[in-house]
């Protein structure tokens, strides 16, 4: 198109053309006026355009078509456009005149002229017009873009007046609508930070605190997993704690420890203290868990807490260009995550406290407080779940001799040292606790009572066997005697389970360096095979040696309470067994035995989890009804709402999580209405300023009593009952947001509300047929309503889906 022929048009300006315009047409001129003191009050960019675009064709007679073409400050596009009077769908606009974009006039004296240019012959014969004008959307300070008009035949001197001056008074418009947006952006920052902020002060608990913020994080940027990176107290390793998942929405707890800073994806992050948007590997061919082979879009933002680095939040979804650095969002969130970042380490800081308070520090195991906690805990789920749980008690022989000979540190670091004993060779998924001044407590979680005896005697064995090593090359010998009891065999409380094993070790004890077992203090008899080989429940290296499957005893192998350590060293055995041994066929099949009463467990929970959640949802349908029956005009709204709103969602292929939020949403969307005087709802005169403020309030009053139905009512409920008042040309309330800054599950609830609201009788007014609803919505729409759900609506009303409101 470059050197096609230019014509530029010099406007009569001042009053001249005002007197001439008097004469002319009083009336087009009266619609200008009107325009413009609309204009000036519009508070939305997308309003403006829509309103310039349809000025242009009331105002120029000869106009086929108007299009504004609008520039921001980044370098970002947007165009709107309408034709023959009806607006056109922005993906539509795009295709259809990007090619009027590249006719676009150079930018020299834009400033008072109005561009005129004979259309190329593939325009004309695609858009059937002969003519285009180009009119500069300028203020003195910031240039905003193009009003584009074409015609089939020349604009008229007046015509040309208006294209310009309607541009200019766009102009003006647009940087009043984004002055305007951006304060409401700025304040609904606000008020999101201090909501994020709140929401993250009611928990200690970093998991619950990821989970959280993840579900404000979902509604600002497209994340479909999420990944926490720590770094360790030295800033040379780092873990992976927590992942989260979109779908469902989780929280995941990672193990992956010790992973080496140097050169990875979160140092460079960490380094650079800045958002890294689709990074790539710092060097091929080394393997970084942080940082995993991706087709799709990433976004690293640094973990700052009070300008400290503690980790990184790793962002992804499968969609290339998701995340773009000229994204203002991006500011948002990093604030955001400066506030999870000190919300983390308050959360650490408070474990590490409540560690301490629960934790023997001198000795390293847990203490008596928590031992007896946890020992319920243990064993109610033991008793729920229907495995048994073992209790082994040991105290030292000679403590006092130790002290008196080698001075209390001596007597403190043989305590430790018979801590050091006991936890080696039990599992991760066991307690070990000082009970008393020489005295400790081994809870077994999951235990035969041939492990339990195997536990204990090889416990008082190991420690008589490693002596304690002293200054000066001093060696001290160390005993002790232990006691052990089983639930449900020789006890089936808390309390009477440690007077068993007390019991027990008291006997052990008028003998020294003994071992007894059970409600009759029975000798611990074990074979130095059987300690050699290891417990049941947790298969030792050397059973790699074990090469008959008669020969190994699986009896009580309970691998639900393996820790990694467990399953690494069982995949070790087994890599070393030999073929035709038939050890790892009988091991294997205890293994899928016990699984598989595993999966049924689980499978109960679910179920009962299940019927929990529609038990809430009942009792969601029930306040539903609650509602109405206070305002009988209402009966069958709530239902009415469910159904049409399931419509609209499923119409726009929304995802089944979204359409179990959008159920949720409006069997809570009336709520407010309790909180709103019933004088007010039935009124038939006009409301005061203060019922109409009433009015406002009541989606806020359903939040607040909403959050009361938690874990249903989630943030993507909560916002959607918040914003269901939102109009499109952002005139609503309670927040006046514009266009799609309002949820998406918000605008489908707002439009089926008022479908559903316009069909039923109210005391002020009778209910409307579908022939009227249908006209209330296409003069609504794009001011009320979004243009692509009233499309969807009127279609729904053309082919008799809604006659179920009838």
């Amino acid at each position: 198109m470059e050197g096609w022929p230019w014509r530029v048009l010099v406007v009569i300006e001042g009053s001249q053309k005002m007197r001439s315009a008097e004469q002319g047409n009083s009336s087009r001129l009266g619609s200008y006026l009107t325009l413009a003191g609309v204009l000036l009050r519009a508070q939305s960019r997308q309003v403006v355009s829509q309103l310039v675009v349809n000025a242009a064709a009331d105002l120029c007679p000869h106009l086929l078509f108007s299009l504004l073409y609008q520039l921001d400050d980044v370098g970002s596009s947007f165009i709107t456009a309408q034709m023959g009077g009806i607006l056109l769908p922005s993906a539509e606009t795009t295709h259809q005149w990007e090619r009027l974009i590249n006719l676009l006039p150079p930018d020299t004296d834009r400033f008072s002229s109005v561009f005129e240019q004979i259309a190329p012959p593939e325009v004309e014969a695609e858009l059937s017009l002969h003519r285009l004008y180009f009119a500069p959307a300028q203020t003195p300070t910031q240039f905003y873009g193009w009003l584009v008009a074409g015609a089939v035949e020349s604009f008229e001197e007046e015509e040309l007046y208006y294209l310009r001056s309607l541009a200019q008074l766009a102009a003006i418009a647009l940087e009043n609508a984004s002055r305007f947006e951006a304060l409401k952006e700025s304040a609904a920052e606000t008020t999101l930070i201090n909501e994020v902020a709140g929401s993250l002060a009611t928990s200690l608990n970093a998991e619950e605190l990821f989970f959280t913020f993840m579900a404000y994080l979902r509604n600002l940027l497209p994340i479909e997993r999420a990944t926490i990176a720590i770094l360790s107290p030295n800033w040379t390793h780092y873990e992976l704690p927590y992942n989260w998942v979109d779908p469902p929405g989780r929280v995941r707890r990672g193990y992956i420890k010790n992973l080496p800073l140097l050169n990875s994806v979160l140092e460079r992050s960490i380094r650079e203290r800045e958002i890294i948007i689709d990074a790539l590997a710092p060097n091929e061919g080394t393997e970084d868990p942080f940082f995993k082979p991706l087709d799709g879009s990433r976004l690293i933002v640094p973990l700052l807490a009070k300008g400290r680095p503690i980790g990184a939040l790793q962002m992804a979804h499968r969609q290339h260009g998701c995340y773009r650095e000229n994204d203002t969002r991006l500011t948002l969130v990093e604030k955001l995550v400066s506030l999870f970042a000190l919300a983390l380490v308050n959360s650490r800081l408070y474990e590490e406290k409540q560690l301490s308070a629960e934790f023997d520090n001198r000795v390293g195991v847990y203490n008596h407080d928590y031992f007896d906690r946890e020992l319920s805990v243990q064993l109610e789920k033991a008793r729920r779940l229907g495995y048994k749980l073992g209790l082994v008690m040991i105290d030292m022989d000679n403590l006092k001799k130790i002290n008196d000979a080698y001075g209390h540190l001596a007597g403190d670091a043989a305590l430790r040292h018979i801590a050091g004993q006991v936890s080696s060779i039990v599992r991760a998924t066991d307690v070990v606790a000082r009970y008393g001044g020489d005295e400790f407590g081994v809870m077994l979680p999951g235990c035969t009572a041939r492990s339990l005896e195997i536990v204990a005697e090889k416990a008082r064995r190991n420690i008589r066997s490693a002596p304690l090593e002293l200054e000066n090359d001093v060696r001290a010998q160390l005993t002790v005697s232990v006691g052990a009891a089983l639930f449900p065999d020789d006890a089936d409380t808390p309390l009477e389970l440690i007077q068993r094993a007390d019991a027990a070790m008291y006997i052990a004890k008028q003998h020294r360096d003994a071992t007894r077992i059970g409600r009759r203090a029975r000798v611990a008899r074990v074979s130095d095979r059987e300690l050699e080989r290891g417990t049941p429940d947790k298969p030792l290296a050397d059973l790699a040696q074990t090469t008959q499957a008669d020969s190994i005893d699986i009896t009580g192998l309970n691998v639900v309470h393996w820790g990694t350590a467990d399953y690494e060293r069982f995949l070790n055995w087994l890599g070393n067994d030999r073929p035709g041994s038939g050890v790892a066929t009988k091991v294997l099949r205890e293994t899928y035995n016990q699984l598989s009463e595993t999966r049924q467990q689980l499978y109960k929970a679910e179920s009962r989890q299940a019927q929990l959640e529609d038990a809430l949802r009942n009792g969601l349908r029930m306040v539903a009804f609650a509602v109405e029956q206070r305002e009988p005009y209402l009966l069958g709204s709530t239902e009415r709402l469910h159904q049409l709103a399931l419509l609209l969602a499923k119409e726009l292929h929304c995802s089944p999580e979204q359409c179990l939020e959008l159920e949720t949403a409006s069997w809570l969307a009336n709520l407010g209405r309790l909180a709103v005087p019933e004088y007010i709802w039935t009124k038939t005169s006009h409301l005061s300023t203060y019922d109409w403020r009433r009015v406002q309030q009541a989606p806020l009053e359903a939040i607040r009593l909403a959050e009361y139905w938690k874990p249903l009512a989630t943030p993507g409920v909560l916002l959607a009952i918040r914003h269901q008042r939102e109009r499109f040309d952002g005139l609503g309330y309670p927040t006046g947001l514009a266009g799609e800054e309002i949820p998406l599950l918000a605008r489908i609830l707002g439009l089926a509300g008022a479908v559903v609201a316009l069909h039923q009788p109210r005391p002020f007014r009778a209910g409307l047929n579908l022939t009227s609803i249908r006209s209330e919505i296409e003069q609504a729409t794009g001011r009320h309503f979004d243009p692509t759900l009233a499309r969807i609506m009127l279609n729904f009303i053309d082919t008799g889906k809604l006659d179920f409101l009838d």
